[in-house]
């Protein structure tokens, strides 16, 4: 910023004085500012001066740790309340709770005063008065739904006859006289009659809409308001449990924190805020010494940041802004509080607003059909902006009016799915075909107001999500066009990062003296990669020979153990990297320089555990931890300068133009995972806790977070849709393929309030536009897809094909039994390489599966193969209603029946509101009797557990199989 502020000011004769200022200036992030104000008032906080940053990730290394010892706390004090919490939300173990906890303190990050609001909480909450304001919203809903309906049937009248129309109108009359809640239960009677033969497709539409609301507000209403209120009330005990670990979880984080000198920047935020509240003269010395204060990007501004500028602000504040561009809800960016400004100064009240209305950037041809959709779908409910009257673009480059016969005109590539390919694969070979048909026939891009033909770097392809980019590598580079993929890497499942991780935890093993399963887990690993290169063959042989006691790998561990009390963790990983000769060996597997930035980073991570007082063992933790919470370590990713196409996510691209730019991946569903958490914090209607008196009910304030988190989450990908589409300088071409049976024909100017609530992915929006865009819509031949891609997928599948059992001469061993019964089919068979090697690939697809998100699965770090196997199962239609469900994997239990322990680990338990489904996925055979008996073990544990229907699966990963057991 500054650098460009100096080149703009020595264009300007009577500014270039003030050149040699600029390095001197306050130019700088709100973090850096609130740092430096810290710092220089360190004596008023009672901290030291020299404070450091604490890396997110190890502190929750650290939470863990503390929210553990809590825990464990309650159980030793028998702390009633506490354990029926846990018995109340946690099936398998106490995980769950640690985990909701950590999540929902992160949330209330958002919050100025925390310690302030956990400590009030229950008092001020937990009143008749409040829970009676909080109904009054959720009533005002109930009564905005009933309002929907009216709308509904409007429109469906411009679609039935009179006569059914007055049929329909009639089962209403009641429910729209209605003006209590509690008189509500006329719903209960209202029956919807049959269309007449012959309907339209959009009334069945419409008539579907209207059905839908019914539903909705029934299950709303199903109980009075005392009711309803009650079971509110019902949470206070579970909630003053939660209340007082979160009290003394942030106690104890704070402690550490003060004691390491190390915070994160939300701390140094509120010591900034509180330095300016306790000491008044700072705050008037920075008011008095700030003629302007500049905020750029101010949508992207959170409530802290907005009241640490309350607090110095005089009548001099200058923002810039884009409303339509707050796309970082998930960092904490308000787009009200813009909104609420812009609305303030739009009338003329404590300042004036600037429209930059104007584009510079496009031509005519991509702001006119971004200005059609965004004028039916944003407004100030959905999107949090009046597109038709305040932000409408208007074209301004007339450099862009030059003649040319090249097509610029917006343009949706339709093409027909097809069994045999993913739309991930076909989007990437039109897409490709594209570049390269523009290429030969000289497409022309303006540069530097003239016309010249494009090259590779001027194309772009924009995905919401990464998880496809390794499909367009493959396919880019088959048909010879350079690519470049931008975005961020995740280094934490990086080749070298799990080399450490598991190098150390031989360490350990070896130390401790404990030669279990994961021993020879973490052998296997460090002998299979490119440190030793060894064949399965070998390593099955070290295994059952006794062998790795007599391997290098041993030896070198073995060697290190002697030191890991007395040197320290960077010191360690120093010598693991000198003594398995790290560097010299990843010249074989290449990427060196990425390979050297992943270990760098280790180190750092290493030695700032050290100066925390972390030792090797959490270490060893805090490489556990950010694997079982998914948790990324990125590097950032540089923006190429080769002649490439890039192929980068929406967020990732914002700030940048490219002349032609494809967007692909619409129909992939949004993550809305968020709204399906036990607990949640929400800063609009406090902790939002499930009744739990018959089972976990939600309460009525559920409904009404989920109805403004679905709110906020849409017009946030609406606006997201709209950095990706403002990103284009010439041409938007979008891929997709369209059911035509699902488009909505509107009769209004924006499309309905009812249907953008429905969006689910940005294809969801085009559906609701579709007249508007439909004759720019082209269909596509996909025919020619690469046969040599086809062939190398054929490949991949017939290996899978090939894995089936094979008969082998067994040899069985008399056993001394030991006084057991588990579920879990048992095996003593001697196995061949081969099928070890089966059984070491089952092992690992179970892993998989056991740590893939399946709500919202990447499939990054995973071989062709593997993401076959997955995408197969999740795309099973027995998964389809998942999301509606609590997902549990792994779930482990342990019952005393008869004197004997019986015991078993369910793959996956999806728990629904009526019926719990039971699946249990075996590599290829699903017939042995052992499994069935197995799951049937389960289904009588589960049934006689929650007293639910149980159906029991099992699924064949490799076969694609799936059987009911009765």
């Amino acid at each position: 910023m500054k650098e460009k502020i100096k080149k703009a000011i020595s264009k300007n004769s009577d500014l270039q004085n003030e050149d040699n200022n600029i390095d001197n200036s306050y130019i700088m992030t709100f973090d850096a500012f609130i740092l430096f104000l810290v710092k220089k008032y360190h004596y008023l906080l009672n901290l030291d001066k020299n404070i450091n940053i604490i890396d997110s990730s190890v502190l929750l290394l650290k939470k863990q740790e503390i929210i553990k010892n809590i825990f464990k706390n309650n159980y030793l004090n028998k702390n009633k309340s506490f354990v029926e919490l846990i018995l109340t939300f946690c099936a398998k173990n106490d995980k769950e709770m640690q985990r909701l906890i950590i999540n929902i303190d992160k949330n209330l990050d958002l919050l100025i005063e925390k310690e302030n609001y956990l400590k009030q909480y229950i008092d001020s909450f937990y009143t008749n008065e409040n829970i009676d304001l909080i109904f009054d919203s959720f009533n005002a809903m109930i009564f905005d739904k009933i309002e929907n309906i009216k709308e509904t049937l409007i429109k469906l009248s411009d679609e039935v006859n009179e006569e059914y129309y007055n049929k329909i109108e009639k089962q209403f009359e009641l429910l729209f006289n209605v003006k209590l809640y509690d008189d509500l239960k006329i719903i209960q009677s209202i029956d919807l009659p049959n269309l007449p033969r012959g309907s339209s497709d959009n009334a069945k539409l419409i008539k579907s809409q209207l059905k839908n609301i019914l539903d909705y507000l029934l299950e709303l209403t199903k109980k009075n308001k005392a009711e309803l209120i009650n079971q509110v009330m019902e949470t206070k005990n579970h909630m003053k449990e939660i209340i007082d670990i979160l009290i003394q979880l942030n106690k104890e984080v704070y402690e550490f924190k003060k004691n390491n000198n190390s915070f994160e920047f939300i701390d140094l935020s509120r010591f900034a805020i509180s330095l300016l509240e306790n000491n008044p003269n700072i705050a008037k010395e920075l008011t008095l010494n700030f003629k302007e204060i500049m905020i750029d990007e101010f949508q992207d501004t959170n409530d802290i940041q907005e009241k640490f500028i309350s607090l110095i602000k005089n009548n001099n504040v200058y923002m810039v802004g884009d409303i339509k561009q707050s796309i970082y809800r998930f960092r904490n960016a308000n787009p009200i509080i813009f909104k609420n400004i812009y609305n303030q100064y739009k009338n003329n009240q404590e300042g004036f607003k600037i429209d930059l209305n104007k584009n510079f950037r496009s031509r005519s041809e991509v702001i006119k059909p971004i200005n059609i959709i965004f004028n039916m779908i944003m407004d100030d409910k959905i999107g949090s902006a009046d597109y038709v009257i305040d932000h409408q673009m208007v074209f301004g480059k007339e450099a862009y009016n030059l003649p040319s016969t090249s097509n610029y005109n917006f343009e949706i590539y339709n093409y027909e799915p097809e069994k045999k390919y993913s739309n991930d694969e076909l989007e990437a070979f039109l897409v490709a075909k594209d570049i390269k048909k523009k290429l030969s026939e000289n497409f022309m891009v303006l540069k530097n107001d003239q016309l010249v033909p494009a090259s590779y770097s001027d194309f772009c392809i924009l995905i919401d999500r990464t998880t496809s980019f390794d499909i367009y590598k493959k396919m880019f580079d088959y048909m010879q066009i350079p690519l470049n993929i931008y975005k961020d890497d995740n280094i934490l499942l990086n080749d070298e990062t799990m080399l450490i991780k598991n190098i150390i935890s031989f360490i350990l093993k070896i130390k401790n003296k404990t030669f279990d399963q994961e021993f020879k887990f973490y052998y296997t690993s460090i002998a299979r990669s490119y440190l030793y290169n060894k064949k399965d063959e070998e390593i099955f042989l070290d295994i059952t020979k006794n062998n790795i006691f007599n391997s290098e790998i041993f030896k070198i561990c073995q060697k290190i153990t002697e030191q890991i009390d007395y040197i320290s963790n960077k010191n360690l990983i120093e010598q693991i990297i000198s003594d398995f000769n790290f560097y010299k060996k990843m010249i074989s597997v290449g990427n060196l320089q990425e390979r050297e930035l992943v270990l760098n980073n280790i180190l750092e991570k290493s030695e700032e555990l050290n100066r925390l007082g972390m030792d090797i063992y959490q270490l060893e933790d805090y490489f556990n931890i950010l694997i079982e919470n998914n948790i990324e370590i990125t590097v950032p990713a540089l923006l190429s300068d080769k002649d490439a196409v890039t192929i980068t996510n929406i967020h990732k691209s914002k700030g940048l133009e490219y002349h032609i730019c494809y967007y692909c991946g619409l129909a992939k569903k949004f993550n809305l995972r968020d709204s399906f958490e036990k607990i949640i914090f929400s800063k609009d209607f406090g902790f939002i806790i499930p009744n739990n008196k018959n089972g976990l009910k939600n309460t009525f304030i559920y409904a009404l977070y989920k109805e403004k988190y679905l709110e906020d989450e849409i017009s946030e990908k609406i606006r997201l849709f709209y950095v990706a589409l403002t990103r284009c300088k010439e041409k938007i071409i979008m891929l997709t393929s369209f059911n035509e049976n699902k488009t909505i024909n509107n009769n209004n100017n924006i499309v309905d309030y009812l249907i953008r609530m429905s969006y689910r992915s940005f294809l969801d929006i085009l559906y609701s536009v579709y007249e508007e865009i439909e004759d720019n819509i082209t269909k596509q031949k996909t025919d020619h897809f690469p046969s040599n891609y086809l062939l190398n997928k054929k490949i991949s599948e017939n290996i899978i094909e090939k894995k089936e059992e094979i008969l082998v001469n067994e040899l069985e061993f008399k056993n001394n039994l030991l006084t057991e019964s588990n579920f879990s089919k048992k095996n003593k068979n001697l196995f061949t390489i081969e099928e070890m090697n089966n059984i070491i690939f089952g092992e690992k697809i179970h892993y998989i599966l056991e740590n893939i998100d399946f709500l919202n699965p990447s499939f990054d770090n995973l071989n062709k193969e593997e993401i076959i196997i997955i995408k197969d199962f999740l795309n099973h239609p027995i998964l389809k209603n998942m999301n509606k469900g609590n997902i549990i994997k792994e779930y482990e239990f342990n019952v005393a029946k008869d004197n004997l322990d019986m015991s078993g680990v369910i793959d996956l338990l999806i728990e629904y509101e009526d019926h719990i489904d039971i699946i249990d996925y075996k590599l290829k055979n699903i017939k042995d009797k052992m499994y069935i008996d197995q799951l049937k073990g389960y289904k009588n544990y589960i049934y006689n557990k929650t007293k639910k229907k149980t159906n029991i699966y099992l699924y064949s990963l490799l076969d694609k199989n799936l059987v009911k057991i009765d």
